[in-house]
């Protein structure tokens, strides 16, 4: 659970503040998501959209990744010095 909030011309006090869980919100793949921002103004009109700061905190933690030794040359990767690989 964190909180989702949304500041406009005062960056000191959020226009809106509300607890958000997006994995149970949004269908997330493998609970992975994307976060971006798109803006329009139609044919016929002119407009900048600024975004003047933007904060994005992840609570995720991504479990250690312990890649498998080479072993006899076969392994997840190869051996440039072979004095750095298991060999039997």
């Amino acid at each position: 659970m964190g909180t989702m909030a949304i500041y406009f011309n005062d960056m000191h006090s959020p226009v809106l503040a509300l607890p958000l869980n997006l994995a149970g919100t949004l269908k997330m793949d493998q609970g992975r998501g994307f976060a971006g921002f798109t803006a329009a103004t139609g044919e016929e009109r002119w407009q900048t959209h600024d975004v003047l700061e933007w904060t994005f905190t992840s609570s995720r933690v991504d479990p250690p990744y312990f890649p498998p030794p080479v072993v006899n040359g076969v392994g997840a990767h190869s051996c440039n010095d072979p004095t750095q690989c298991v060999h039997l």
